[in-house]
């Protein structure tokens, strides 16, 4: 399944995938979720400064 995803916000991403697989149910055996569908593809560090590609 793919649909949009929250920007670095691990919390809101985990519960639209929650609500995506619930509505599922008896209509699907499988889920497939995309790689780090989770982290919202962030690439930065704790304290929130961005790392450029490539670095």
């Amino acid at each position: 399944m793919q649909y949009p995803i929250a920007w670095a916000d691990k919390e809101t991403n985990l519960r639209m995938a929650e609500e995506r697989i619930a509505a599922l149910a008896g209509k699907a055996d499988v889920a497939v979720l995309p790689e780090m569908f989770a982290t919202g593809f962030c690439c930065g560090v704790p304290d929130g400064t961005r790392v450029p590609w490539g670095a």
